[in-house]
């Protein structure tokens, strides 16, 4: 798996967790998406 599929899962998940109210998991998700690809912009969209 490549990682930018690897780092959209991740992304899905913390939307998810967003969702549920998992606000404190989703900024980790999150923050792990940009540490590892600072490109990926949704994950700083999703940040705020």
């Amino acid at each position: 798996m490549s990682h930018s599929i690897l780092h959209e899962e991740l992304f899905h998940s913390a939307d998810l967790d967003i969702k549920d109210g998992l606000y404190d998991a989703a900024v980790q998700k999150l923050e792990q998406i940009i540490q590892e690809d600072p490109s990926f912009g949704k994950a700083y969209n999703h940040l705020g």
